[in-house]
């Protein structure tokens, strides 16, 4: 479990933009840390967080300041994060993760929930982290991760996902209605698929819907919705739907990539 994603600071997405640009325009080869702080005027701490929030985004690959496929792809095609279909993504990525423990729990526990929460009552359900961490690390930490991950979803560009808003000063709505498209939803099957390790050419709708980590859960959408979805992209090409005894399930093309759905979105 990783307790400081973000290190209380904001995701801004202005800065990974940033950060993004300066390695895509760099041919995407490792480049020293010093050299991008000098470069960028971001401080040691700043680039830190900035590269821990973007390796959780899908962005950046561990370790090193490289774009992953996706994130080389956004700098080409849509540097600023305009387009909505971006954002449903990197919400998917960075919240089916489990690793990620408070931003997985706010958004697959508390948003699931409750339609509307606040500060307090979001903290019992982290209770059960002092048996992994200290009281000193917990008090220090979670209150800062906490309204972070709040933020993203009502100060900075998720807020446009319509996830979450604020009521007040200390509580919050959880929207009801999930505005994603069926090409943001495919990627995400399509991701689901490789971060379970998933290698079969067909999965079961219930799958997706149901399983801890899936685009259903995550999203937290009904099924209807899940199959309106699922038909848009039958209906396209892109993948098909079949029954087999009492499962639906879809079959995918052994051609078909995350790649191919990105250009799909972007245009290509």
């Amino acid at each position: 479990m990783k307790l400081q994603l973000t290190n209380g600071y904001y995701v801004r997405f202005d800065q990974i933009s940033r950060l993004m640009q300066y390695i895509y325009t760099n041919g995407n080869s490792t480049i020293p840390r010093q050299e991008i702080m000098e470069e960028t005027g971001f401080s040691d701490r700043q680039l830190e967080n900035l590269n821990s929030i973007s390796i959780g985004l899908g962005l950046l690959k561990p370790r090193v300041y490289k774009l992953t496929e996706l994130g080389i792809e956004i700098s080409r095609k849509d540097p600023f994060f305009d387009n909505d279909e971006t954002l449903w993504i990197l919400h998917y990525i960075i919240s089916c993760n489990p690793k990620y423990i408070v931003w997985h729990r706010l958004v697959n526990i508390v948003f699931a929930q409750h339609e509307m929460t606040s500060s307090e009552a979001i903290r019992q359900y982290f209770n059960d982290l002092k048996e992994y961490y200290s009281e000193k690390s917990i008090k220090s930490h979670l209150t800062k991760e906490i309204r972070s991950v709040l933020n993203a979803y009502t100060e900075q560009l998720f807020n446009r996902l319509g996830i979450l808003s604020k009521h007040n000063n200390n509580s919050y709505v959880v929207g009801a209605n999930v505005n994603v498209s069926f090409l943001s939803f495919l990627y995400m099957v399509l991701y689901y698929k490789g971060f379970i390790g998933w290698n079969a050419s067909s999965i079961d709708i219930d799958a997706i819907s149901t399983n801890p980590n899936s685009p259903g859960k995550v999203l937290n959408i009904p099924l209807k919705k899940i199959e309106e979805l699922l038909d848009r992209a039958h209906d396209n090409g892109f993948i098909r739907l079949e029954k087999f005894g009492d499962l639906d399930q879809i079959r995918f093309d052994e051609n078909l990539t995350k790649e191919m759905i990105l250009k799909k979105i972007y245009g290509d």
